[in-house]
């Protein structure tokens, strides 16, 4: 069975976010082995040295054969039907556990960026990081529907 675990900064604050969130982890949890882990952010003076501290809390949790995944506007930007396919190629390959890393409010530190295997884009605008959670889980609960070939994806 395919795992897949979100390393995220930050707790979502939000109560109707943090629902929604909620939400497709548990619906996520009927395909996969899910997994989501918070770090706590950690406010620094500048925004680089958040963004360290915060890379190595992250890294900390990081799993050696996990595919490392960083969320970044900067990365590869699939559809909903290519994150899909994507996924399923890499799980074929025999890759079956997936680590996707969101930073926190001043973003991901550049040196774990290029540790992951990939920078994945939800979009070339900018999101929170909680919004990029929701999206994210939404978009991979959407992926795993897609690869089942059920009708969340055309109705949803």
């Amino acid at each position: 069975m395919i795992r897949l675990t979100l390393l995220a900064v930050g707790k979502i604050r939000d109560p109707h976010l943090s629902a929604l969130c909620r939400e497709f982890v548990e619906r996520l949890e009927r395909y996969a082995r899910f997994r989501l882990e918070e770090v706590r952010d950690s406010p620094a003076k500048t925004p680089e040295l958040t963004m360290e501290r915060e890379a190595q809390e992250l890294s900390r949790r990081l799993v050696a054969n996990s595919l490392c995944v960083a969320v970044d506007r900067e990365g590869r930007s699939f559809t909903s039907e290519q994150l899909s396919r994507w996924l399923q190629e890499r799980t074929n390959a025999g890759q079956s556990d997936f680590t996707f890393l969101i930073g926190g409010p001043a973003g991901l530190a550049p040196a774990l960026r290029k540790q992951a295997g990939m920078a994945l884009s939800l979009s070339a605008m900018t999101f929170t990081h909680e919004m990029a959670r929701l999206i994210l889980l939404e978009q991979l609960y959407r992926a795993m529907t897609i690869w089942r070939g059920e009708p969340y994806h055309r109705g949803g």
